[in-house]
């Protein structure tokens, strides 16, 4: 760490006397007012200067070396009024931004002339990717993602419309869970490295890389099929107009951790950087008799009369690492770095971008005052007045997480219309987690108390490599094509994972508690390791060709086609520590440590302690493999004889083969083999320049993924919900309705109204199908969902100068859903429960999500401070069977509170504070007016400081 910090530092130095020069530069966008297309090829000069640059990809345009002084920015192209902008002012070292819109001669017939300082209220202010996009979208930049204090993704996209996360990690988009989301990362889909989800875990991606998260929530043929509440898609930093490097350094403690006692368990060396040296690893002579497929790890009644057996047991036994129960230790205080710089250089007579960033942090989280219980419906509701408590423990838990990140981003204009990219990026992370718990089970009788523990560490990293080209065709009408090859790798590790329980009895005369290790009630002490691996590769191409109908109108004809690959392969090794001739007298640290292998061999049999069982990995090993091909063909119309309205419409078609196989050959391989055409229309009504009138209809799908079909079960601790795969799910196809009006009243404002429909057919639902506390992926019959959401934006100027740097936004998603509950089921559950109704919400659906900001932002004094407020409403949380009321996780209001101030020209300090209502995970049931309290938590305050240097 000290090495690449002082590897940023030399180059900061290095490149000090950079920001001393006195030459400038103008940049800018040149678009058309029409459709939003960058017009490549335009001329941008300033007025009696011998100093211009041409529009090239993306329209974009530099103009170098520019003195201070005040100039006439002139811009011409064939087809368009020639557009001038007045009095624009650069100063010394300035990078000034002019964004321009062009206006078709048919439209104007008078050149356009502005000032400088208009130019930000007019069409190349408002015109922006939103308003001119084919398809509804919500999106948040760099700039309100580092306003907002957000520290990853994860937690930068909660600012969006609709959107929240569970757990800090899942993207939830109009209340639809994760499987209803796409993650992609600059276009290109990402693979997940969860066993049990198909959205990638957003807190990989620190803010640091981020260039901006744009949300789509409308199909358009040119996009990928599978995503219904929204494609979620993360774009890292391009290049800058010129050298820019920062540096970033910051500290945050949290109000019920940094500085109090948390779990914890002897790791490796490593772990600060996110990755385990192999101290968890399967100890070399346990993984040399798995690797032999002559040799077994002996059972024990073959070493009562084999005394090489006997030894080899006892040696493979104590090769284990001993710790099984969670230490304490006093939690530090959070720490996070990041660093970038990035550059235009002229090579072979042509600009190559750079950027290159790192990050890194580490944090902890802990609380001891959580909450887990199931309850059960044991008999008729009409009969009963409560819920039987099944089981209820005390929870304690504690996490260490470290997460970094580097990204390279490489473009070069090999001509004015022909550019290729490279991009690469890194993510590590590893996550320590120790658990205690302690309460009752009634199945392992009331009068005990039986006592869990869990000892776990995660490591994941994702690395993906993307090289894409963009190329303009004059000589076939001006035509596009772009295409991306994309390789992406996600792997999680989990070594060493360790389960421990016993129970203990309390004498009610003397207050003195004997244990016991119940092997008929609860599991062995066990450890597991899983090793996941997922690879994705993708190609996508596109051609789009402009035109003109019969009356002149534009018209652009657009076709492509993708492939997308993806493999996995997950396997997962068992070891049970038995206990033979051994009590358990509740020192948990000792037990392990005294008691492995053999501890008695003066007798004729060899009598052990403990000893490993090993089983055999296929049973839980399973590989899957997904190949996707899509085609598409789609129009964009201005119609004619209708002005301001257009039409983007087409069909995709996708072919989807999908196969989990188990290990285990007598378990039912999960296939799924479909084709489906996917028809969508995407209608604008330009009421103005300034205000849009959508409407929009697609169809989309929903795959299974490959955990949901694995024939395997799972389970986070002893006692908690066990997982079941199912391989006879179907996919869902969702028919989905748009409608929005939104209106961009000037640059940073926006007013919108938005309603929704969407119609399921076969949705996937975890469903908890037994006693057991087993839960099962479900196709049920059918689904509809339907809401609104209301998004305003606006400059408070208007109520007197005094209010010109306040600025406030605000944006409400309300949803109702319902699900058909299957006749079978239904039946089930009135024999239970004779008033239950036949339909219930959407699982991970909350009927709101209302976001609010207030911000004041002071350019002259580098000043900027804000208020963030953020809530989901109650959502159901697990499907349960035989009428027990179902568990809904309940609302978690998030206020936080951020302020920056700029130090000198350079430095910046940074404030923030999050959960400042300190409010409670909380997941429960309700029968006849009580609550239930199935799981609860609290997260605590956090607090934060930090100060960055920016050279530029």
């Amino acid at each position: 760490m000290k090495l690449i910090v002082l590897f940023f530092v030399s180059i900061l130095a290095a490149t000090t006397n950079l920001s001393a020069e006195e030459t400038a530069f103008i940049t800018g966008k040149v678009i058309s007012q029409t459709n939003g297309d960058a017009l490549i090829g335009a001329r941008v000069f300033l007025k009696d200067q011998k100093k211009g640059a041409i529009a090239k990809m993306g329209g974009n345009y530099r103009i170098k070396n520019v003195k201070p002084g005040t100039y006439t920015l002139i811009c011409t192209y064939v087809g368009y009024k020639k557009f001038e902008v007045a009095n624009i002012n650069v100063a010394p070292g300035e990078t000034k931004q002019i964004d321009i819109t062009m206006v078709s001669e048919i439209v104007s017939t008078d050149a356009i002339v502005v000032t400088a300082k208009a130019i930000r209220n007019n069409g190349a202010a408002l015109l922006k990717d939103r308003q001119k996009a084919t398809a509804m979208s919500d999106a948040i930049g760099a700039e309100e993602i580092s306003r907002g204090g957000s520290s990853d993704a994860g937690d930068a996209i909660k600012k969006i419309t609709g959107a929240t996360t569970e757990g800090g990690k899942y993207v939830y988009i109009r209340g639809l869970g994760d499987r209803y989301a796409s993650t992609q990362l600059n276009g290109a889909q990402l693979p997940s490295a969860d066993p049990d989800k198909r959205s990638v875990h957003l807190d990989l991606f620190p803010t640091n890389l981020i260039e901006n998260i744009v949300t789509t929530k409308t199909a358009t043929p040119d996009k990928p099929g599978d995503f219904t509440g929204g494609a979620v898609n993360i774009a890292t930093k391009s290049f800058p107009d010129k050298f820019r490097a920062s540096i970033s350094l910051s500290s945050s403690m949290n109000s019920q951790t940094t500085g109090e006692e948390m779990l914890t368990y002897g790791g490796s060396d490593t772990d600060w950087l996110g990755y385990d040296n192999g101290k968890r690893s399967i100890p070399s002579a346990v993984q040399a008799i798995i690797d032999n497929p002559d040799m077994d790890v002996p059972y024990l009644q073959e070493t009562w009369m084999d005394p090489a057996k006997a030894q080899l047991l006892n040696n493979l036994s104590k090769s284990f690492d001993t710790q099984m129960s969670p230490t304490t230790t006093t939690a530090p205080i959070n720490r996070s770095f990041s660093a970038n710089v990035g550059d235009q250089v002229d090579l072979f007579g042509s600009e190559l971008g750079y950027v290159a960033s790192f990050s890194y942090g580490r944090k902890f989280k802990s609380y001891n005052n959580g909450i887990n219980a199931f309850y059960s419906l044991s008999g008729s509701a009409d009969d009963i007045t409560s819920l039987t408590d099944d089981n209820v423990v005390s929870d304690q838990k504690s996490t260490d997480e470290v997460l970094w990140g580097a990204m390279g981003n490489l473009s070069y204009n090999l001509t004015q219309n022909n550019q290729i990219s490279l991009n690469y990026m890194y993510n590590q992370s590893g996550e320590t987690t120790a658990r205690y718990q302690e309460g009752y089970d009634r199945y392992y009788g009331m009068d005990r108390i039986y006592e869990t523990r869990v000892l776990g560490y995660v490591e994941r990293n994702m690395s993906s490599m993307q090289f894409s080209g963009k190329h303009n065709i004059p000589m076939l009408n001006t035509s596009k094509l772009d295409w991306q090859i994309s390789l992406s790798n996600n792997t999680q590790d989990e070594p060493d994972l360790r389960f421990f329980t016993n129970d203990y009895y309390v004498d009610e005369e003397t207050g003195e508690k004997t244990y016991d290790i119940d092997q008929s009630l609860y599991k062995y002490p066990s450890r597991y390791f899983r090793d996941l691996s997922e690879d994705l590769n993708s190609v996508n191409l596109n051609y789009e060709l402009p035109m003109k109908d019969w009356v002149g109108n534009a018209l652009k004809f657009k076709t492509g086609g993708a492939y997308t690959e993806k493999t996995r392969s997950f396997q997962e090794y068992r070891f049970d520590i038995a206990q033979d001739k051994i009590n358990y007298d509740g020192d948990a640290e000792n037990f392990f440590k005294d008691n492995m292998g053999i501890t008695d061999s003066s007798s004729r049999f060899p009598r052990f302690g403990n000893y490993i069982q090993y089983y055999d990995p296929t049973k839980a090993s399973y590989d899957g493999e997904q190949t996707i091909w899509a085609g598409y063909g789609m129009l964009d119309w201005n119609l004619p004889f209708v002005s301001n309205f257009r039409v983007i419409g087409g069909v995709r078609y996708e072919t989807t083969d999908i196969s989990v196989t188990s290990r285990d050959t007598s378990k039912a391989i999960g296939e799924l083999n479909e084709q489906d055409w996917l028809p969508s229309v995407n209608m604008v009504y330009g009421f103005t320049n300034d205000m849009n009138l959508r409407f929009a209809y697609g169809k989309t799908i929903a795959r299974p993924n490959f955990r949901e079909f694995a024939p395997y079960s799972s389970f986070e601790y002893v006692g908690g919900y066990i997982l079941l795969g199912n391989s006879e799910l179907e996919r869902t196809k969702i028919d989905n309705y748009d409608l929005r009006w939104e209106y961009f009243a000037n640059p940073g404002e926006i007013l919108a109204v938005s309603v929704f429909y969407k119609d399921f057919t076969n949705p996937i639902e975890r469903v908890i199908i037994n006693v057991n506390k087993e839960i099962q992926y479900k196709n049920v019959e059918s689904a509809t969902l339907y809401g609104a959401e209301f998004e305003f934006r606006k400059q408070l100027g208007f109520l007197g100068n005094w209010a010109n740097k306040f600025q406030m936004g605000t944006n409400v998603t309300l949803v109702q859903s319902s699900v058909d509950i299957s006749p079978e089921e239904l039946k089930v559950i009135q024999a239970y429960d004779p008033n239950a109704k036949g339909s219930r919400e959407l699982q991970g659906q909350s009927p709101f999500i209302v976001n609010i900001d207030f911000a004041y932002v002071n350019f002259d004094s580098g000043t900027d401070a804000s208020i963030h407020y953020n809530i989901f409403g109650k959502r159901l949380s697990e499907v349960t069977e035989q009428g027990t009321p179902d568990v809904y996780e309940y609302s978690r209001p998030d206020l936080g509170l951020v302020f920056s101030q700029k130090l000198m020209d350079n430095l910046k300090l940074k404030l923030s504070a999050s959960n400042i209502l300190n409010t409670q995970v909380k997941k429960a049931q309700e029968f006849k007016g009580t609550e239930y309290i199935t799981q609860q938590y609290s997260l605590g305050r956090s607090f934060s400081i930090g100060v960055s240097y920016t050279l530029d």
